[in-house]
């Protein structure tokens, strides 16, 4: 509420008023002309020194031009008329409209005042009713000019916040990023978009590239230096020479590179801007590459600049392929003892083998290339390729690895390794005997038989399935997830083989890598650390354990970490010894006949041929390599004849590495992202009274808008009414209000008050004397408002019309479209993928019975309210603004009621609307006196009443002392010593329940529901 000198508000309160309205105008200095006021009124005046001109013809209506909805946004305009005839002004006789030569009108600052001519006012009690700019239509003529008149909301709303990117002040930004609007931070939001302002040039290859290639064959290489440096995948890769479609002279192929790989510019500072730097910010931290957490040690955050440089191209895995890779040995390593040892290191050659014996027993082979990092490693081989002459009944033949131990044993022969006998005697010959051998065959069964080992596959019956959370730090470490199988087939288990399918979805961890186990007991299984440097999982997904099944029930467990997690199975795998020989049963025969003796010696020519096969076996040592490409060069493996009893020979085919592995496509990406706190306070901590404090809280960025975008100064904010409103706001609920977002795009500054205002409950308005003024929206409940009045408006205040005699005062509902009394509120915006991550609702069942459930979801997202609380808060407030039609009043008083504002509550007593009525003053206008249309000067207030929440009978004065209520919804029934009331009907809705008046008494009780 307003105060005036005690002149005025005493000449306001007169009952017989003589109002005058004066106009001031002032416009700067133009062009090396002096700065111009113009002092207007509709007669003659002197006051004080000043002379006003009689030049306004009319008056015109001072209204408010409301955007409806739920922001409280009004906008004061008025249009008045000015004489445009020849006017003796001070400095020579001219027309009003001839000043605009010089003067643009939209230039000048406007201020309305009201005055009270022969009350005895002088210049000091000139009290302005707005204050504002002339905007269009303007227009004139010979006789008049009619100009229109805003607050300056109106005025400072239009302008702009947001800078276009430019060549200027960034020359290395890409074409796409010019003529971008450099973003601005506001609060603290958790995934803010970088706009990328270095350009780096780019091409793909158009065949593939093998390690140590001279050449690279590219799609186009226009824009590239004639030489510099590359990238390719991992390959850092130099060149001395271009073609149109080609790079010569190129050395640091590393890899093999396919076709469509990405091709690029080779720079070291690639700059993504997330705050511009005209507005300093407080922070940026936990940048992210695509959604994963960035390498620390490849980017630096320049905070003054609002930038993150890269001392790489930022890139994100496109694809992942499994491939198999045989890699062989390369020379004979050093104490080999083995015959013709080189030929095991060749897969094609099968008719020339390496020997050992006892006495000759050591084949050594040594890898000697650097293996290239083709990809992931899954799973590792040791293939080794062999047969021997005759079975092995003592000795053996052992695969190891130099300085790491045997893995494994050689199998033994294969089962089709017999030798064929063919031949024919010298002699032929006829017995003159008989024989005869009647069998008595029973029935002849043989159990099934097999050299290969029984294997039953067992898949998980617990674990597997569905998203699994785990966070910090209530939940760090372990998160174990039970993994149970069925109980083994019966039968001596020698071996289990488990394999492990998981991924995980997202991460968030600080200080040691998260490790994922399978643990059963003392046994614990790596199978997954997290390799920062690509933002993955190194994942082990096969293990084995020997001498037994393993246990029936693991444990996946996580050591740290926020994280989404799935297991996709999990299978076992048991080995079992193969089944005894094939038994047959006994054959009775019975001889008949006679033999006739024949002696001879024939003699027998004969052959033996022998059949051999090879076997092959695969020994696991994925868990030796640990997925380094590195422990492979230099790596000797020894295959040694073990024992000196059998004395045969082992014939080596082949040896070599067999290697399964997953490889990245890497493209390049600018879904760069970083945790930013935005726009701070100066060092003197103006706006929070904390030194480049984070400017969150509401009314402290209101402030910033106005200081630092509308070009404002301190005098021009009402500093009283800002505080308050920041003190309600830090009070609203636990950790106070706070706005955090990104601004992305040139925005005029009434869009981002209107949607700040929404999400704080504030009203942003320019009070009379031209300053800002910031209110707090109180909820929208009888009993909030009790207590908050500043003045009481009856019957008696409300002017009369002058030929029917009827109050000018009506009551009216809000719009039925308005109702909303289902809210369901979408909150805290996701910046980069755009949607909103949080969600409260918030209804009135009761209002659902009476109205049916009305929504509309367009107007409850909030993209700038990031706290669950506030969101709640929120709901809940604008339920009991919309959940039912509001009532309003609108009431014409006189000019003694000049010191309401909009925001003020006020009581309203009047028969129609009945007692206890609570109303909040909106912008209303302002009606000028004018004789000749016979109109007095008066106000139109309008109010919103608080929604009522009690009960109100008439008791004829009596004390309300009632205890019995029935059926509430539709009537009361109430006795008090022997007084009885009864079917008291509820009438007269506004927001609540209110009472039929009996009698003259006026209203008695009041009894909260």
């Amino acid at each position: 509420m307003r105060t005036f000198t005690p002149t005025f508000e005493a000449a306001k309160n007169q009952s017989a008023q003589r109002p005058v309205h004066l106009l001031q105008i002032d416009w700067p200095a133009v062009g090396g002309h002096p700065a111009l006021m113009l002092q207007l009124a509709d007669r003659l005046l002197v006051i004080g020194n000043d002379t006003w001109l009689p030049l306004v013809a009319d008056w015109g209506e001072l209204a408010p031009r409301s955007a409806g909805g739920l922001v409280p946004e009004a906008h004061t305009h008025l249009t008045l008329t000015v004489i445009n005839t020849p006017v003796a002004f001070p400095t020579g006789s001219q027309r009003f409209s001839d000043w605009f030569r010089i003067y643009p009108p939209e230039a000048a600052t406007v201020t309305l005042y009201q005055w009270f001519d022969d009350a005895g006012l002088g210049a000091a009690d000139l009290v302005p009713l707005v204050t504002g700019r002339l905007v269009d239509p303007i227009e004139f003529d010979l006789v008049h000019c009619r100009v229109r008149l805003v607050d300056l909301h109106a005025f400072y709303g239009r302008k702009q916040l947001g800078r276009a990117l430019t060549l200027t002040d960034y020359p290395d930004a890409p074409e796409k990023a010019i003529g971008q609007i450099r973003p601005i931070v506001f609060g603290r939001v958790d995934r803010a978009p970088g706009l990328l302002v270095r350009k780096t040039r780019t091409t793909r290859l158009t065949s593939v590239a093998t390690p140590g290639a001279a050449t690279l064959d590219v799609a186009d290489t226009t824009g590239f230096p004639a030489t510099g440096t590359l990238v390719v995948n991992d390959d850092l890769i130099a060149y001395t020479g271009t073609t149109p479609a080609t790079f010569t002279g190129c050395s640091g192929v590393n890899d093999y590179h396919y076709a469509d790989d990405e091709v690029l510019e080779w720079v070291t500072d690639h700059r993504y801007l997330f705050s511009d730097p005209a507005y300093p910010i407080a922070d940026i931290r936990n940048v992210q590459v695509a959604g994963q957490p960035a390498d620390p040690a490849l980017y630096t955050v320049d905070v003054a600049n609002g930038e993150v440089v890269f001392n790489q191209k930022p890139r994100r895995t496109q694809s992942i392929d499994t491939r198999f890779l045989q890699a062989q040995f390369d020379a004979v390593a050093a104490g080999n003892t083995a015959v013709d040892a080189i030929k095991a290191t060749d897969p094609s050659g099968k008719t020339r083998y390496a020997q050992i014996n006892q006495f000759q027993p050591l084949l050594k082979l040594q890898q000697t290339d650097v293996m290239p990092a083709l990809g992931e490693i899954n799973k590792v081989f040791l293939r080794v390729e062999h047969f021997v002459e005759e079975k092995l009944p003592n000795d053996t033949v052992v695969a190891r690895f130099e300085g790491l131990g045997q893995v494994g044993v050689l199998s033994p022969p294969s089962a089709d390794d017999v030798a064929l006998t063919s031949g024919s005697t010298d002699i032929t010959h006829t017995h003159l005997d008989t024989l005869g051998f009647p069998v008595n065959n029973p029935d002849h069964l043989h159990g099934a038989t097999s050299e290969a080992d029984h294997i039953t596959v067992q898949g998980a019956t617990t674990g597997p399935g569905g998203s699994r959370h785990v966070t910090g730090p209530a939940d760090v470490g372990p998160y174990t997830v039970p993994i149970t199988f069925p109980a083994p087939p019966a039968g001596s288990v020698l071996s289990a083989e488990f394999r492990v399918n998981w991924r995980f979805k997202t991460i968030t961890f600080t200080g040691t890598n998260p490790v994922a186990t399978f643990v059963d007991g003392a046994d614990v299984r790596t199978v997954g650390t997290f390799n920062p440097s690509r933002g993955d999982f190194d994942y082990t997904q096969t293990f084995t354990v020997s001498g037994g099944p393993g246990g029936d029930t693991w444990n996946f467990k996580l050591n740290n970490g926020s994280m989404w997690f799935e297991i996709l199975s999990v299978e076992r795998t048991l080995f079992y010894p193969p089944n005894p020989a094939t038994q047959g049963n006994g054959l009775d025969t019975v001889k008949g006949g006679d033999v006739t003796q024949h002696g001879s010696s024939p003699v027998v020519a004969a052959v033996t041929d022998k059949t051999t096969q090879t076997v092959i076996n695969f020994f696991d040592i994925t868990g030796l390599v640990n997925r380094d490409w590195s422990w492979f060069t230099n790596r000797v493996v020894e295959i040694e004849y073990t024992g000196t009893q059998d004395g045969r020979t082992a014939f080596i085919i082949h040896a070599a590495f067999e290697i399964e592995f997953a490889r990245r496509r890497l493209v390049t990406t600018d879904a760069v992202s970083a945790e930013v706190d935005g726009v701070k306070d100066d060092a003197l901590g103006t706006l929070t009274g904390t030194p480049s404090a984070l400017i969150e809280r509401p009314d402290h960025l209101f402030r910033w808008s106005l200081l630092n975008a509308a070009g404002l100064g301190d005098a021009d904010l009402d500093g009283a009414a800002f505080n308050d409103a920041g003190s309600a706001l830090a009070a609203a609920l636990p950790g106070g209000y706070s706005l955090a977002g990104v601004l992305t795009a040139k925005t005029a500054l009434a869009d981002v008050w209107r949607r700040w205002m929404k999400e704080s409950r504030c009203a942003l308005m320019w009070n009379a004397d031209g300053q800002a003024r910031l209110t707090f929206r109180p909820f929208n409940d009888y009993d909030t408002a009790l207590g908050l009045e500043v003045k009481t408006l009856a019957e008696a205040d409300v002017v009369r019309d002058a030929e029917t005699g009827l109050l000018r005062m009506r009551f009216y509902r809000t719009p039925f479209d308005d109702v909303v009394n289902l809210i369901e509120l979408r909150y805290d915006r996701n910046w980069v993928e755009g949607g909103r991550r949080g969600w409260t609702a918030a209804s009135d069942t009761s209002d659902i019975g009476l109205y049916g459930q009305q929504e509309h979801p367009a107007l409850f997202e909030f993209d700038w309210t990031r706290s669950t609380d506030q969101a709640e808060d929120l709901a809940r407030f604008y339920l009991a603004e919309s959940s039912r039609p509001q009532t309003l009043v609108e009431m014409e008083v006189f000019p003694n009621h000049l010191e309401l504002e909009p925001g003020d509550v006020v009581e309203i007593q009047s028969e129609l609307g009945g007692a206890w009525m609570l109303g909040l003053v909106l912008p209303g206008a302002q009606r000028f006196a004018s004789g000749k249309d016979r109109r007095l000067h008066t106000l139109v207030v309008t109010l919103r009443l608080f929604r009522l929440n009690v009960l109100f009978l008439n008791l004829n004065d009596t004390p309300l002392a009632a205890e019995a209520w029935s059926s509430i919804a539709q009537y009361a029934a109430v006795w008090q010593e022997g007084v009885g009331l009864a079917d008291a009907a509820f009438v007269n809705e506004f927001g609540g329940w209110g009472a039929q008046s009996w009698g003259d008494s006026g209203w008695g009780g009041k009894v909260a529901l």
